[in-house]
Formats: structure tokens, C-alpha cells, sequence
């Protein structure tokens, strides 16, 4: 029921990564889905896609990082944004959650806002709709274009945050610059 609805772009994008990087999102506990990747370029890392309501995905988070000796810094939370544009990525560390039940839960559970955010835009509901209606209803089919091209964009952006120093990754991400910076000394 809920696959496809504008709340679960996150979910997408770890989808891709896991994907492209051959990690299976297998392993199943603390209200979790997730999967571990080893690798000589990226390090690693862990991806975990909570089984609770967006409003309740701090426990699994907090619960997850504890297992994995991870501070909540160290972690990058990937979720819809009502305040940007269809598609429109931004990258940003800590910051309020904006009204996000999701991130409020991720602050409460784990005392912290200073996690890193990949703010990944769906847009505002049209006037007189309700947000949380809004954002539990499937993107239209004749988004899957520009759908498809963010949500690689935002594959490159968890790559740049894994590979690059912070500002650049930002860099890229937030300004989408023709020729990006590449992974070098600062990171990977």
C-alpha cells in the first residue's frame, strides 16, 4: 500500500544504491531492513530502510547505530521535502525537521539534529490539500522521468557524501554543477 507514495523517495534511493553497489537489503531486525556494503572505495557502510510508520523511524535508526557502534553524525537520512521542488536535492547537516514526523522522531529517539539530511523534493499539495493526504498518494505515472533522473542524482549525491569532503559533496548536490567535483584526496 504504501510503495510508492511521495513519504518512500528515500526508500528509492537507497533501492538504487543498494542496486548498483550488489547489496542486498536482506537482513531484517530492530524494525529495520537493511544490508551492509565492504568496499575498497566507499569503506563501510551500512543502509537500512525502517518497517515502522515514517513518524516512529527514530527507534529503529537509534536501535540500528547502537548495533553497529555508528554515531547518529556519522549517519545520512534520506527523506521526502514538501518545501522543495519536484526532483530538487539538497544536502545539508542538521537543521529543524521543518515539520517532518519522521525527523522529529530520528531527534527524539537519538537526542541529535546533527545528522546529515538528503533533502529530496515531492513538492507542495495543491491548494486546499492536506500534506500528510499529499504525501501518502503515488507520484503520478508521468513523473517517472524526471523521477527516475533525481533519484540517480541522489545515488550520486550518497556517493559524493560517502567519497568527498562535506562542501564538496554539497557542492554538487545542491548546485548540480555541470562537471562535478571528483572523489580524490578529501575522501575516498
Amino acid at each position: 500500500m504504501y510503495a510508492r507514495p511521495r513519504h518512500n523517495v528515500g526508500f528509492w534511493v537507497v533501492d538504487a544504491f543498494a542496486a548498483q553497489e550488489g547489496v542486498a537489503l536482506g537482513s531484517s531486525s530492530r524494525g529495520a531492513l537493511w544490508g551492509r556494503l565492504e568496499s575498497d572505495t566507499l569503506g563501510e557502510v551500512f543502509l537500512a530502510k525502517p518497517q515502522r510508520y515514517m513518524n516512529r523511524s527514530g527507534r529503529p535508526l537509534r536501535d540500528l547505530l547502537a548495533d553497529w557502534e555508528v554515531s547518529v553524525e556519522d549517519a545520512i537520512v534520506v527523506h521526502d521535502d514538501v518545501d522543495l521542488a519536484p526532483g530538487r536535492l539538497k544536502l545539508k547537516r542538521g537543521g529543524g525537521a521543518g515539520g517532518h514526523r519522521g525527523l522529529l522522531s530520528i531527534e527524539a529517539e537519538t537526542g541529535s539534529r546533527d545528522f546529515c539530511r538528503l533533502r529530496f523534493g515531492v513538492g507542495r499539495p495543491p491548494p486546499g490539500g492536506e500534506t500528510s493526504e499529499y504525501v501518502l498518494e503515488p507520484i503520478g505515472a508521468g513523473a517517472g522521468p524526471m523521477l527516475a533522473a533525481a533519484v540517480e542524482r541522489a545515488v550520486d549525491g550518497l556517493r559524493g557524501w560517502l567519497c568527498l569532503d562535506f562542501q564538496a559533496a554539497v557542492k554538487n548536490v545542491n548546485t548540480a554543477p555541470e562537471t562535478p567535483v571528483e572523489p580524490g584526496g578529501a575522501g575516498c
